[in-house]
């Protein structure tokens, strides 16, 4: 094995090519009106299914290319399976010692990798438009073109020239896990260094504790659902229902959003749409705010040291959008006010925009500490 510097190693890969499947586990578990599944994932990418009946089906397969049988042995070695069964529960555990993905590869140069091509040397824009619910969807949706990334690698020669990457040289070995459960029955997840994919529009109550993990769904509809993520990413079509505790989070993309308490810290944040009931409390996060369902209601954000980032209702006859608290500079379509920090920490009204009657049904608030407010008709200045 080369040295670190010399090996580009578990390039990820979302295509799928079979070198000889081997098959890890292949369970059926019947359920009835009380069971409920908890599974244990360490570092092992898992796709959940609906079921077409009342069974839970599992199975996990893999396939290696180009790989020594020794290397190949050890991570098969490494990867440990269970399922137990106490009473109406069952807790299926994945604990892997190498991180488990639908396709990793290995690149071997001795003389080093360049990736200049992929490096974007320019300067980010700082105008940034409004964003329909739809294009909100299709980011979620749409797969990286991980194939193009590995084909755009090249390796150094000796003489300093390059010459692409030989994918068909490569070590490589991919993984499919599927777990197919019916709707009906509650689900527990523990993830660690994991990636949960939902491949349905899931009613079932959901309990998830996730470190340095991914999870990424359709449609996610039951009240009663927890989420509770630290560090990696959450991306949903749409979340109705359930409460959230997001933590240290570099993407959060949710469609639209209703009916939710969101406890959040050092997360990013965009959102398509926001629907009606929905709190959020928040420190020190960024949020990108495109637009406002007609009937949201009222919507209450409370935060400190917050960057929020809002467009305003393209119809603004009955919105009335206020701002409370302290300390905080606001961004009016480029316009800059500044509410200055309070010494008695007392929280006043800071701006008010739209018509504050008696007959506004849509009332968005903000309480903000020390923070940025940035709001726009079409596009925002991401200035500090």
């Amino acid at each position: 094995m080369k040295t670190v510097s010399k090996v580009l190693p578990l390039i990820l890969i979302t295509s799928m090519v079979c070198y000889g499947q081997k098959k890890i586990l292949s369970k059926v578990l019947t359920t009835n009106s009380s069971t409920v599944l908890n599974m244990d994932f360490k570092k092992v990418r898992v796709e959940i299914l609906k079921s077409s009946d009342q069974n839970i089906y599992i199975d996990f397969e893999m396939d290696f290319k180009n790989y020594p049988k020794n290397e190949e042995t050890a991570i098969l070695e490494g990867i440990d399976t269970d399922i137990a069964t106490y009473g109406n529960t069952y807790t299926f555990r994945i604990d892997s010692e190498q991180p488990i993905k639908k396709r990793a590869y290995s690149i071997d140069s001795p003389f080093g990798i360049s990736i200049d091509d992929l490096m974007n040397s320019g300067e980010q824009p700082k105008r940034k438009y409004r964003k329909s619910e739809a294009e909100l969807i299709e980011m979620i949706d749409k797969n990286d073109d991980s194939d193009a990334f590995l084909k755009s690698l090249k390796t150094y020669n000796a003489d300093g020239s390059e010459e692409p990457v030989d994918l068909e040289s490569l070590k490589s070995y991919g993984a499919t896990i599927i777990v197919k459960v019916p709707e009906t029955i509650p689900l527990s997840f523990n993830l660690y260094e994991s990636n949960l994919i939902f491949k349905y529009d899931a009613q079932n109550s959901i309990r998830c504790q996730g470190e340095d993990s991914s999870v990424r769904g359709g449609r996610f509809a039951n009240e009663g659902s927890i989420f509770r993520l630290n560090n990696g990413s959450f991306d949903a079509l749409e979340v109705n229902g359930g409460r959230f505790r997001l933590k240290d989070l570099s993407t959060i993309l949710i469609g639209s959003l209703r009916n939710v308490v969101i406890d959040s810290e050092f997360s990013t944040f965009k959102i398509g749409l926001l629907r009606s009931n929905v709190k959020i409390r928040d420190f020190n996060s960024t949020f990108w705010l495109y637009n406002f369902d007609k009937n949201i209601g009222e919507l209450l954000i409370d935060s400190e040291y917050s960057k929020i980032n809002l467009f305003l209702p393209q119809d603004k006859k009955n919105y009335v959008i206020t701002t409370y608290g302290y300390g905080t500079v606001h961004y009016i379509n480029g316009n800059k006010m500044e509410v200055r920090p309070s010494r008695s920490k007392e929280s006043t009204t800071m701006v008010v925009v739209g018509s504050k009657g008696s007959t506004t049904t849509n009332r968005i608030k903000f309480n903000t500490i020390n923070g940025i407010i940035r709001m726009g008709d079409d596009f925002i200045e991401e200035l500090n």
